[in-house]
């Protein structure tokens, strides 16, 4: 799926939210958080054609399409916030964003991997349940990190 850069802008609290660029290669979808031209941080969204592919070392094909009916999936595969500003509420706009565009998109699960990292990492714990405000639940717990995900049959 192919679209065109800028092809969403919505103003929420004077923070612009746009969808960049995006190209049939990596199937990835960009959601910006910008303030005028300051970069605030970003979600990438990933669609996933095969995610069997990726859960196969990890559960049974009967478990994997029990969760994925259509072994598909959109993929939350980055969410990231600039250091300077963590702790406003950008993460929470950030995922409704992704979950906006998401029950627009073909896709009737979203998916990911909640797994700590960086430089100041958040713990696991947090992580999960930031997730699990929006509906997430995990379905693999592997210690350091739990796949979890939603589906967006609403």
């Amino acid at each position: 799926m192919k679209k065109d850069k800028l092809t969403v802008q919505r103003n929420i609290d004077q923070v612009t939210y746009c969808l960049v660029d995006t190209t049939e290669e990596d199937n990835n979808i960009t959601i910006e958080a910008n303030y005028g031209y300051t970069f605030l941080g970003k979600v990438v969204l990933q669609e996933e054609k095969n995610i069997s592919f990726i859960l196969e070392d990890d559960l049974t094909v009967d478990q994997i399409y029990e969760l994925f009916p259509e072994d598909t999936a959109l993929i939350i595969s980055t969410l990231e916030i600039d250091e300077i500003y963590k702790g406003i509420g950008l993460g929470n706009l950030l995922m409704k964003q992704a979950i906006y565009y998401a029950l627009g998109s073909e896709f009737k699960q979203m998916f990911l991997n909640a797994s700590p990292y960086g430089f100041n990492k958040l713990p696991l714990w947090i992580l999960e349940k930031f997730y699990e405000k929006y509906g997430f639940v995990t379905f693999l717990n592997q210690k350091t990190n739990k796949f979890m995900i939603l589906n967006l049959n609403i």
